[in-house]
C-alpha cells in the first residue's frame, strides 16, 4: 500500500559556501537525458513470470546547473499522467509502483518529489527512481504507455517558480506468447495413457485436461508419431490399431500425423482448459502385445490478432 507523506523545509538563512551564493530564483537549472538503465532487457513484461515482480525498471533523469556562479536547490517533481501503463486496447492496463532510488524522496500526488541540494555551478547530477510491475497481470499483446512529466521548481517547493519542465512517453511491451501444460495432475507436460487391455470401440476419458495460457489467439498442433495408429512394439505396421482422439469432444485426426486447432484469445489469466478422450479402434485379429503412439501438443501465438 502507498503511503503519502508531505514534507515541511524552512529555509532560515541565505549562506555562501566556496564563494558561490545561493538564489533561487536566479539558478538556470535544466533537466537532460532521460533514460532507462539497461533499455534492451527492461521494456518487456513477461506474463508467465513466477516471481513477485514480471518488470522492474530504473528511469534515470540528469539536472544541471547552467549558472557560472550559483550553488542551487531545487525539487524535481516526477509526475505519471496516470497510475498505470494504458494499452491500445480499452480496459487494458499495466500497475505498477514507484520508489525513489538513491536519492531523498517522497510520494507526491501520484509521483515523486525528489529534494535536490547543493548542486555547485556548472555541476550536473543523476537522479533515479524505479517502476515495479508486479507479476501476475493478464493482458493482451501489444505496447502500454504512460506520459511522465518532469519539472524543477524552487526549494522546498514553489511550483510557481520553475526552472525547467520536460516530458517523456516510456512504453512497456507485452509479446505475443503463450503456453500450454497439463492441467490436474502432477505431470505438467508428459503424460502417459494406459488404455489397459484393448477392447474395440473402448473409451478412455482422460483426468488431465489441456491448459492454454496466451496473450492473444492461438493455434494448437496435435503430431502422431505415428499417424493415429497404435503400432506394434514389433514396429510392424501391418498390425496398427485406428484410434479416434477427441479434444473437447470435438473429433481430432491425426491420420494425416497432424492437425491444428484456432482458438481465441483466453478471457482471463486462468486460461483456457481441454478435456482430452480416446477411442480404440478394431483390435480383432490383432496379435498379443503392448501398442503405442506418441502425441505432440503444442500452442503457438497468433502472428495476425
Amino acid at each position: 500500500m502507498m503511503k503519502s507523506y508531505l514534507m515541511f523545509y524552512v529555509l532560515v538563512v541565505a549562506v555562501f559556501s566556496g564563494g558561490h551564493a545561493w538564489a533561487a530564483s536566479n539558478c538556470n537549472l535544466s533537466l537532460q537525458n532521460i533514460r532507462l538503465e539497461n533499455t534492451g532487457k527492461n521494456v518487456t513484461y513477461d506474463i508467465f513470470e513466477a516471481g513477485s515482480f514480471a518488470l522492474i525498471q530504473n528511469h534515470l533523469i540528469d539536472i544541471k546547473n547552467n549558472s557560472s556562479d550559483l550553488t542551487c536547490d531545487t525539487v524535481v517533481l516526477i509526475q505519471p499522467k496516470q497510475n498505470f501503463f494504458a494499452g491500445s486496447q480499452r480496459g487494458q492496463r499495466l500497475e505498477y509502483q514507484i520508489l525513489s532510488g538513491r536519492n531523498s524522496a517522497s510520494i507526491y500526488e501520484n509521483g515523486l518529489a525528489m529534494v535536490v541540494r547543493n548542486l555547485k555551478p556548472k555541476e550536473k547530477r543523476t537522479l533515479s527512481y524505479q517502476l515495479k510491475f508486479a507479476a501476475g497481470q493478464y493482458v493482451s499483446h501489444g505496447p502500454y504507455r504512460n506520459l511522465f512529466d518532469y519539472s524543477a521548481v524552487e526549494f522546498p517547493l514553489n511550483r510557481t517558480n520553475v526552472y525547467d519542465e520536460t516530458a517523456y512517453d516510456f512504453q512497456v511491451r507485452v509479446n505475443k506468447s503463450a503456453k500450454i501444460s497439463l492441467w490436474g495432475t502432477n505431470e505438467r507436460y508428459q503424460y502417459t495413457v494406459d488404455f489397459g487391455e484393448l477392447e474395440t470401440g473402448k473409451t478412455l476419458q482422460l483426468a488431465p485436461q489441456l491448459l492454454v495460457q496466451s496473450t492473444a489467439d492461438y493455434a494448437i498442433d496435435f503430431q502422431s508419431e505415428n499417424h493415429g495408429h497404435l503400432r506394434h512394439r514389433s514396429g510392424d505396421s501391418t498390425w496398427d490399431v485406428d484410434y479416434d482422439f477427441f479434444v473437447n469432444h470435438r473429433p481430432i485426426s491425426l491420420t494425416a500425423g497432424g492437425h491444428r486447432s484456432r482458438f481465441r484469445q483466453p478471457a482471463s489469466a486462468v486460461g483456457d482448459r481441454y478435456s482430452m478422450m480416446f477411442r480404440v479402434g478394431n483390435v480383432n485379429s490383432k496379435p498379443a502385445g503392448q501398442y503405442e503412439d506418441v502425441i505432440t501438443i503444442t500452442v503457438t501465438p497468433s502472428l495476425v490478432h
